[in-house]
């Protein structure tokens, strides 16, 4: 693989990086949907494993892939359970 292009993905992972934790410090520190921000900070494992099987062609085991489904499954968990409260607070208000 060619060095200026190895440099290339370096940097600009770093500055989506920087970005992402920028917004995320940005919310923390605002008290804007926390929830989310940490939500989507659950996601780096999953963007990590997506990067290096597309662009490092490395192999996935069934470790990671069951890693990758059980983080997806405890999102979708947070979610469902976010929207309960959402309505067991709207029932209460009427």
């Amino acid at each position: 693989m060619n060095n200026k292009y190895i440099i290339l993905v370096i940097i600009f992972a770093t500055l989506i990086l920087l970005i992402a934790n920028y917004g995320y410090l940005y919310n923390v520190s605002n008290d804007k949907k926390v929830a989310i921000a940490t939500l989507l900070t659950s996601l780096y494992p999953i963007v990590t494993l997506i990067l290096g099987y597309l662009v490092l062609s490395e192999s996935l085991t069934m470790l990671e892939i069951s890693g990758f489904i059980l983080i997806f499954i405890g999102i979708s968990f947070i979610n469902y359970s976010r929207g309960l409260k959402k309505e067991e607070i709207s029932n209460l208000s009427t």
